[in-house]
């Protein structure tokens, strides 16, 4: 059972009383090495002459090579762009080395530094100051390139000093720099950037400037970069033969130099918004999953539906508790205080998850050969991974070669109190590129349950990260016990937290899972009794959900919440007795009713009718966006984020007029599909790639949002406001639930249909005609 929020509150730090000595400051003064020997720094210290002299000759440095690297692509964009788009791999790689001949080989030395897999010492300066960076990386995807010329040309040094900082404070502690020690701070922003100043509490906290020993390491990686960018720029730049011009380069500039549009794998194929408490297939797609794992065959079937209650529970009450910030705009405190309460919860939630991820791993099929199994005295199943029973360190590198992803899985699981461990955003940035690249039976180890936990975990971990890279970065406050009287959400949840799940409740939860799994979906052709049937189902799964919010209601009253604030997170478990809901539900019945009363009548067909399985020509897993120019953002973060969700406070409008979308003949396809009206119409499956191809041929920008959700955006027709789709996962196929969920969102935020979309060559005809 993953702990209680409350048990991790007293976690951060408190820093009003800092004198260099927070967990703000102290790791950035000097390595660990340096923590129980604060004698040894003293023949690394330098004089203040001498730090002045040395940031000088970084800022020089720093902002020459910058304007030298800016002019080239002023000058010679289009070169450049179109030279390094038409290289083949094996002249880019040979370009990168020539212009850094340290440059690692293959991606993640940082992963293999960091895990203990490889010693840092044999890893070059390239590798621990640009970590990211790799030729594996920069040769097969030529837009991490061009992407990176553009962004560090585009912005300030001081715009990327959040980012630099993450990616060698690791290294940094490691003891990989060489060591200069002061002191004094650097100033980390505007016109005096680089520049020594003494140390003082309140910017240091705030990030506005940084002690020198780790500024020191910033401004080397980013004056490192800009000199490889332009050493590979000038490469491909002969200014007495080259033509001038950067139109090109410009038009590219718009759209951000989107990189290679391929999508993470951060989210569920259920779309939870829309699907998770009212569509009975996904709930039984996770438990017939969660049956398959090895874990059960040790612990016995009586004990198998308890452990699954647990589960159950864990996934969907416990993270019920999220709280709602409400950002305030008058006084600043009042805003940082606001911020600093999200990032709290954020906080206590990500590690809350990343503490309980192993037990998910011991428990999923995917990643049961990497595992041992014991049943404990006290009916308990112990496992242990097999790779670290006997050599720890040989089991890290025999581990990370023979499973990566498992491996990685088993690091972002590990305890936060490790010093020395890489942020937990490389893991899960490791974890993404193995699976991008993987094949279908690789991904399909990840299944649904733990789909959703990592994305509720990459969840949290971006607010965190997005609090923690602003400048300034809000301060840390007392924990206060939270006050019911308070106005703010986040004040009256700080300190609460729901009580553990007795074992009557989980017995409870378990009788009602096993008797929703024993009745499965009907398959075959639709009959009269196919009503009957999914009715039966969805009572059994309203019994489940009627439970959960009964054990849940009693959790919230145990930690002495408002009676409002009880109803509100109830009311997050209750969207399947919304009248919205149940009327969908019945009219979908009585459509089954009609046709059912049609087919009775109709005549058989004289040939055989070959099911359609799939929709339009193949395509390849990979996916390419097709981007178009944004237009300006006609709605706030905040509609656009509620949007996103059905449960949501935002009203779709009742003002829509009725528009005309021109799309190709391809395009009004899969829109059929989408808001297809018949039993016949609903038969075989989408690929993902077609559904988003489509929507940027209506019109809308898709952009990547928050892992593998998507954002759809109007930029080219009238339409306002934006909705998101997730990617599948792990066929990249979109089946017809899904579809049809899509469409009726599609018709409650844009008031669209089947008849808004028109072949483009057809209206055009009208349109002459008239």
């Amino acid at each position: 059972m993953a702990p209680s929020a409350s048990d991790k509150v007293v976690a951060l730090p408190v820093n009003e009383n800092c004198n260099r000595d927070c967990a703000r400051c102290l790791p950035a003064y000097f390595p660990q090495q340096f923590l129980h020997d604060r004698e040894g720094l003293e023949k690394y210290r330098i004089s203040h002459e001498a730090l002045i002299k040395d940031m000088a000759h970084f800022r020089v440095f720093l902002f020459d090579s910058l304007a030298s690297l800016k002019d080239l692509l002023t000058r010679y964009g289009d070169v450049i762009w179109t030279k390094w788009k038409k290289m083949s791999r094996q002249k880019r790689e040979a370009l990168l080395l020539n212009a850094d001949e340290q440059l690692p080989r293959h991606k993640w030395p940082d992963v293999r530094i960091v895990s203990g897999v490889d010693k840092f010492k044999i890893f070059s300066d390239t590798a621990k100051l640009l970590p990211y960076l790799s030729v594996e990386i920069l040769r097969d995807d030529p837009m991490r390139l061009l992407s990176l010329l553009h962004h560090r040309t585009s912005a300030m040094p001081e715009e990327w000093v959040s980012f630099d900082r993450e990616q060698v404070f690791t290294m940094f502690h490691l003891g990989c720099f060489f060591m200069h020690y002061s002191e004094s701070c650097i100033v980390m922003h505007g016109d005096m950037y680089g520049c020594p100043v003494p140390w003082n509490r309140s910017d240091c906290h705030s990030m506005l400037t940084t002690p020198y020993p780790l500024a020191r390491a910033i401004m080397g990686s980013q004056c490192h970069l800009v000199k490889f960018l332009l050493d590979v720029a000038q490469q491909m730049v002969t200014p007495s033969q080259t033509r001038e011009g950067n139109g090109d380069w410009l038009k590219q500039a718009t759209t951000g130099f989107k990189a290679s549009g391929q999508l993470e794998f951060w989210s569920s194929c259920s779309n939870r918004p829309f699907s998770a408490p009212t569509e009975p297939r996904y709930l039984h797609r996770y438990v017939q999953q969660g049956l398959r794992a090895e874990y059960w065959s040790v612990t016995g079937r009586e004990r198998m539906w308890l452990d699954l209650a647990d589960d159950f529970l864990v996934l969907e009450i416990y993270k019920r508790l999220e709280p709602l910030i409400q950002p305030f705009q008058r006084l600043p405190e009042e805003y940082e205080r606001a911020l600093y309460d999200l990032y709290l919860m954020a906080h206590i939630l990500f590690f809350d998850d990343s503490d309980y991820l192993h037990h998910l791993l011991a428990k999923s099929p995917g990643f049961a050969r990497n595992m041992l199994y014991r049943k404990a005295k006290d009916g308990n199943v112990e496992h242990a991974v097999k790779y670290y029973s006997h050599d720890p360190d040989q089991g890290q590198r025999d581990f990370l070669n023979e499973d990566p992803l498992h491996w990685a899985l088993l690091e972002l699981s590990s305890g936060s109190d490790k010093l020395h461990r890489k942020g937990h955003s490389w893991y899960m940035s490791f974890i993404e590129d193995h699976l991008t690249s993987a094949d279908h039976k690789e991904r399909s180890r990840i299944d649904q349950g733990l789909y959703d936990y990592l994305a509720m975990m990459a969840f949290n971990h971006q607010i965190m990260t997005s609090i923690d890279s602003s400048r300034p970065r809000p301060k840390t406050f007392k924990i206060e016990k939270s006050d019911n009287s308070k106005p703010r959400l986040a004040d009256r949840y700080v300190g609460r937290g729901p009580s553990n799940v007795t074992i009557e409740d989980r017995a409870i939860i378990a009788t009602l899972l096993n008797a929703f799994s024993e009745k499965s979906w009907p398959k075959g052709k639709r009959k009269e009794s196919w009503i009957a049937e999914v009715k039966e189902i969805r009572h059994r799964q309203a019994k489940l959900w009627a439970a959960a919010r009964s054990i849940l209601r009693r959790q919230l009253e145990t930690a002495g919440l408002r009676s409002d604030d009880i109803e509100a997170e109830i009311a997050e478990l209750s969207v399947d007795l919304e009248q919205g809901h149940l009327d969908e539900v019945e009219g979908e019945y009585e459509v089954l009713r009609e046709e059912f009363a049609k087919s009775s009548t109709a005549p058989e067909p004289s040939q055989p009718i070959q099911p359609q399985t799939q929709w339009g020509p193949p395509v390849t897993d990979k996916l390419e966006l097709v981007e178009r120019p944004k237009k300006a953002k006609t709605k706030s973060g905040r509609a656009t984020l509620a949007a996103t969700s059905d449960t949501s406070h935002v009203s779709p409008s009742e003002a829509f007029k009725p528009v005309l979308i021109q799309v190709n003949a391809e395009s009004r396809r899969i829109f059929s599909r989408i808001f297809s009206r018949n039993q016949e119409e609903h038969k075989g499956t989408v690929k993902w790639q077609q559904v988003v191809t489509a929507m940027t041929d209506a019109g809308f920008a898709a952009t990547h949002n928050g892992g593998s959700a998507v954002s759809f955006e109007p930029v080219s027709n009238d339409l306002v406001g934006s909705i998101v789709f997730h990617k599948p996962h792990p066929d990249l196929t979109v089946d017809p639930v899904m579809l049809q969920a899509m469409g009726r969102r599609l018709k409650k935020w844009f008031a669209l249909s089947q008849e808004s979309f028109v072949e483009r060559e057809k209206a055009v005809k009208e349109d002459e005609q008239k």
